[in-house]
């Protein structure tokens, strides 16, 4: 275990440096600030990652009929938007039904040129936090499977991949501990 965690801060550590250097040596000359109003909202969304020539991201359902009873607000999914002729991102969109379910979806992180994904989402059953895998074929995203990672007494979430795919990090809390 303590192996794990500390390949996981040295990863941490090393992207962190890698990162540091990109923006010390003005790799990211531009920053642009979006003003959408159509994917921009008084309701949460988050964490955006590139999907191809999309924006994937985290948005709460709004009306729904699922809500988080510790925070009083919807269940969190998953939608993507595209730029549309102006240039602007377009109203957002869900992403089909094998990653979009009745309970809470968040932070995710796509892989294998976009046609894999790893997201979070509460386990039906449990109701702990888990790390889902999904593929994307001819036929669509298929049905998500949890991952096993550290064993049934933790909560799984926030996962993010190397672009080599050789190395997954991820938020991990002991259940007990809340």
């Amino acid at each position: 275990m303590m192996k794990v965690f500390v390949s996981c801060i040295w990863m941490i550590l090393g992207c962190w440096i890698q990162a540091q250097d990109v923006f010390n040596h003005n790799v990211v000359s531009t920053a642009i600030l979006l003003q959408e109003e159509d994917i921009n909202t008084p309701s949460y969304e988050f964490a955006p990652v590139f999907f191809g020539e999309y924006i994937a991201f985290v948005y709460d359902r709004g009306n729904s009929l699922y809500y988080d009873e510790v925070y009083n607000t919807p269940y969190f999914d998953l939608a993507f938007a595209a730029k549309n002729t102006l240039g602007n991102l377009s109203k957002k969109a869900s992403f089909e039904p094998a990653l979009s379910s009745e309970f809470q979806e968040g932070p995710f992180t796509f892989y294998n040129n976009d046609r894999s994904i790893l997201y979070t989402r509460t386990h039906p059953v449990t109701g702990k936090l888990m790390i889902y895998q999904s593929h994307f074929s001819e036929s669509g995203w298929s049905v998500g499977k949890p991952l096993t990672l550290l064993g049934e007494s933790y909560h799984l979430c926030h996962p993010t991949i190397s672009e080599s795919g050789k190395f997954l990090v991820f938020a991990a809390a002991d259940i007990k501990e809340g």
